[in-house]
């Protein structure tokens, strides 16, 4: 053998050897309705992305970089569980984070995908108490849940005076007990329930919804719908001739409604809130977001309530990964997260133990102002 082949080939060992040592990319999965950019699922998406690309940057987790996979799904929970099963078989994630609704959640969960697989889902974008309590193993919510945000918007409306409180709901999962935790908030401070009417899910035909309230002459309403319907409601619902001050869950997101139905006509309509305010000048971790935004975002992207949801459930997948350490397994990962104790993420706290996966009991109310800001 010449010199010149030796030297060649000890060179080329050397580099298999680099590069078979290196880590490799750790990989996390997101199935959702991702076709429309404005879709809540699409604006977690970038939340998560933005996040993992600061992280990249910076060199990765444990010389790791973050890699996040996705599936489109359709409308049905059926979908959902069919794109779930394929990305765990085709791109092995070792966590899942993201996934939005609550019916696709509740599927995975009543299909045992998410025990079978032995794998975390972390920040879901639903707050349905049925995946609160009891804890399930392999669930992280990263956001309050809606029995905490409709007691936090009942509580609101008595302290202003308000006696008569109707409800708006979808009907679905989520609406439907969303509008339960609401009559038994209501019944639980002495308000009086003026009236309830509903819509169907997946639509946002609310003019019956709207004449039916109308009649009830309510003081405030309480929307559990998503962004779209609670905006045509809202907008129908103040050329109706009604002032009553009308709240929506978090569901609803304000640059969505704002985007849809226009600021004069998205003014004055309250939102709860389970993340911070996403242009906030005062939250440590909005500015935080807002920096990595300005380095990593796409030209011409907003910041928005859905979006800082996807960067706070990427925050905290990233410190369980830390903890996991080098080669991180799915069943690691979960043990790194239930040992997450008072994760301060820049005044937004997130606290987990095996007994208690429900992480944040975070809950605001803002009011959109004329020019189409969120004011407290």
């Amino acid at each position: 053998m010449s010199i010149k082949h030796w030297i060649s080939t000890g060179i080329l060992a050397t580099a298999c050897a680099i590069a078979s040592s290196a880590p490799q990319d750790i990989v996390i999965g997101q199935v959702g309705q991702l076709k429309d950019p404005a879709s809540a699922a699409s604006q977690v998406k970038v939340g998560v992305q933005l996040y993992f690309d600061a992280v990249n940057d910076r060199g990765g987790i444990n010389g790791a970089k973050l890699k996040l996979v996705t599936k489109d799904r359709g409308p049905e929970a059926a979908d959902s569980l069919e794109k779930t099963r394929e990305i765990l078989q085709e791109e092995k994630p070792v966590a899942l984070i993201g996934f939005s609704g609550t019916a696709p959640v509740e599927a995975l969960v009543r299909e045992k995908v998410l025990a079978a697989a032995g794998i975390p889902l972390v920040g879901p974008r639903t707050g349905a108490v049925s995946l609160h309590e009891p804890v399930n193993p392999w669930i992280f919510h990263t956001r309050a849940n809606y029995a905490q945000e409709v007691q936090k918007i009942v509580s609101h409306m008595g302290i202003i005076g308000h006696k008569r409180v109707a409800v708006f709901y979808e009907k679905s999962p989520f609406g439907v007990e969303g509008y339960d935790r609401a009559l038994r908030a209501i019944k639980g401070k002495n308000l009086q329930l003026s009236g309830t009417a509903s819509y169907e899910y997946g639509t946002t035909d609310v003019g019956e919804a709207v004449a039916t309230i109308l009649k009830a002459k309510p003081d405030a309403v309480i929307s559990v719908a998503t962004s779209a319907a609670t905006a045509e409601f809202y907008k129908s619902f103040r050329q109706g001739g009604s002032s009553a001050f009308v709240v929506a869950l978090s569901v609803t997101d304000g640059a969505a409604v704002v985007k849809r139905i226009g600021k004069q006509a998205a003014y004055g309509l309250g939102i709860a809130l389970v993340v911070p305010d996403p242009s906030s000048k005062t939250s440590i971790l909005v500015r935080e977001m807002q920096e990595d935004h300005r380095k990593y975002g796409a030209p011409g992207s907003d910041l928005t309530l859905a979006v800082t949801e996807g960067y706070i459930a990427a925050r905290v997948l990233a410190e369980g990964l830390k903890r996991t350490g080098p080669n991180p397994t799915s069943a690691k990962i979960k043990r790194s997260l239930e040992s997450l104790r008072d994760l301060n993420l820049g005044g937004f706290t997130v606290n987990f133990s095996p007994a208690n996966h429900s992480g944040s009991s975070y809950v605001d109310i803002i009011v959109l102002s004329p020019d189409g800001r969120m004011l407290r």
